[in-house]
C-alpha cells in the first residue's frame, strides 16, 4: 500500500514538473532569434526629428511612433454596450502609429505628424492614410503631413502650435 502511495506522489510530481516545463518552453521558443534594434527611428525620421526639434519652441515635447489608439478615447460605455463595435475600432487603430506627436508641458497632445515617404503611394497605405485622416478630423486633432524632403519648412507647424496655445489660454 505504501508503495502505491509513493508511486502516486511521484507521478503527481512528474506531471506537475512536466506541465510547468511545457508552459515555459513556448515563450522561450517564441522569442528565440529576437534581438535589440540598433536604432529606434529610421534615418529619415531621425533627421526630420532633429530638424523639427531645432525649429519649434523648446516648451513643446516631441513624442514618436505613438499608437493611434492611444491618441483618442472611445465613447463612454461602448465596451459594455457594443463590445463588437468597440473591438472593431480597437482592432482598426491598435497597430497603426503616427510618426510624431507634439505635446505641451501639461502633456496635452497638440497635434500629430506623419512623415510621408514613397510607401504612402501604395494602395494599402493610401487606404490607411485616408482612415487616419478621417479619424483625426473627427476627433479634431491636427494631423500635419510632411513629404520626405532634403529640407523642411516648419512654419505651418509653428502656426498650428501658436494657434493651439492661444486657444488654451482663452
Amino acid at each position: 500500500m505504501i508503495y502505491i502511495l509513493i508511486l502516486v506522489v511521484i507521478l503527481i510530481i512528474f506531471i506537475l514538473a512536466y506541465s510547468f516545463y511545457n508552459k515555459k518552453q513556448p515563450n522561450e521558443l517564441l522569442i528565440k532569434g529576437c534581438y535589440r534594434k540598433k536604432q529606434y527611428l529610421s534615418k529619415t525620421e531621425r533627421e526630420f526629428f532633429f530638424e523639427m526639434r531645432k525649429s519649434i519652441d523648446s516648451k513643446y515635447m516631441i513624442g514618436f511612433q505613438t499608437r493611434v489608439i492611444d491618441l483618442f478615447n472611445m465613447p463612454k460605455g461602448l465596451k459594455k454596450q457594443n463590445y463588437s463595435k468597440y473591438m472593431k475600432i480597437f482592432s482598426k487603430f491598435n497597430r497603426k502609429t503616427v510618426d510624431f506627436i507634439i505635446l505641451n508641458d501639461s502633456f496635452k497632445i497638440l497635434c500629430a505628424i506623419e512623415l510621408d515617404d514613397k510607401s504612402h503611394n501604395y494602395k494599402n497605405r493610401i487606404k490607411r492614410d485616408y482612415e487616419i485622416n478621417q479619424l483625426f478630423a473627427y476627433i479634431k486633432m491636427p494631423l500635419v503631413r510632411y513629404k520626405v524632403s532634403s529640407a523642411y519648412n516648419f512654419d505651418s507647424l509653428n502656426n498650428i502650435l501658436d494657434n493651439l496655445n492661444s486657444i488654451e489660454k482663452n
